[in-house]
């Protein structure tokens, strides 16, 4: 199921088209009655195809304006997003600390990596396109404008206006529903902002993860993996869960605070050598060996 904050962020990224959608779908009327009465398909030579560019060009600029406006709502809800997320990997840290005696980082410290967990949205991903999240934000907006807007002009010279923004609105625009395809190349602006969503909670948590150990000077921990994986036995978080990492024996060696006999190796990583994050939507977490 999808959590609050992403039902949330899909509320706030359509309420605003949707509000003023009654308002486009005059427009495209008015639009529709002009190609019909006074222009030839593809022509705007005369006064009375000037006035409708004029209104074409002044609808344009309303459609991007709005996904804007949706895209930052969007964007906030995001920033929120993350900062939850950095709370919850504090609270699955400090079971772990807790229970040993280790006292877990107070109010104050916990709403410093609330900031620093946003902070990280402005660096590159380590996966995929390796663009930070603004930049990909951005794209998701302006490749779903200049594809809106190109499909409407095309609409310009049929005379389907009214009957292009309501596809457009209802396959490109509105949410997902769980079984129905949205017919976008990509995945609608719904879709990819929530899978954004996704993987950016994900990945800071586990970032934020790391960070409350270094912050409690622990040099071991183990790769877990999360409780929703599904083993296939050869895939990268599979293969990392049961590697020893690089260095640990012969940190162990040295360690006057571990005992090497009743460590299992398998899965074990120097906290300081942490793997990078391996893929988008990894929800693996770190186990302190404490």
């Amino acid at each position: 199921m999808p959590s609050d904050s992403l039902i949330k962020a899909k509320d706030l990224l359509f309420r605003s088209w949707i509000r003023e959608s009654g308002r486009l779908r005059s427009q495209f009327k008015a639009l529709n009655s002009s190609i019909q009465s006074k222009m030839m398909p593809g022509s705007f030579t005369g006064e009375g195809d000037r006035m409708y560019k004029a209104q074409a060009d002044r609808l344009e600029r309303a459609i991007r304006r709005d996904m804007r406006a949706a895209f930052d709502a969007a964007d906030r809800e995001i920033q929120a997003a993350v900062e939850k997320a950095a709370s919850r990997a504090a609270l699955y840290q400090k079971k772990f600390l807790s229970a040993s005696g280790v006292p877990i980082l107070g109010n104050k410290e916990l709403q410093l990596l609330q900031r620093e967990a946003v902070k990280m949205l402005g660096e590159e991903f380590p996966k995929g396109s390796g663009l930070a999240y603004h930049d990909r934000l951005r794209a998701i907006r302006m490749r779903h404008e200049r594809e809106m807007v190109a499909s409407i002009r095309k609409s310009y010279q049929n005379g389907n206006a009214s009957e292009v923004i309501r596809r457009e609105m209802s396959l490109r625009l509105t949410n997902n529903k769980v079984g129905v395809r949205t017919q976008v190349s990509g995945g609608s602006v719904s879709k990819q902002v929530s899978r954004m969503m996704v993987a950016e909670e994900a990945r800071i948590s586990q970032e934020t993860e790391k960070k409350i150990l270094e912050a409690h000077d622990i040099e071991f921990a183990y790769w877990r993996l999360s409780p929703e994986h599904k083993w296939k036995g050869s895939e990268i978080c599979e293969v990392l869960a049961s590697t020893v990492g690089q260095g640990v024996r012969a940190a162990l060696r040295r360690s006057t605070s571990t005992s090497t006999s009743t460590v299992v190796l398998e899965g074990l990583y120097l906290v300081s050598e942490w793997p990078d994050y391996p893929h988008p939507y990894c929800k693996c977490h770190m186990e302190p060996v404490v």
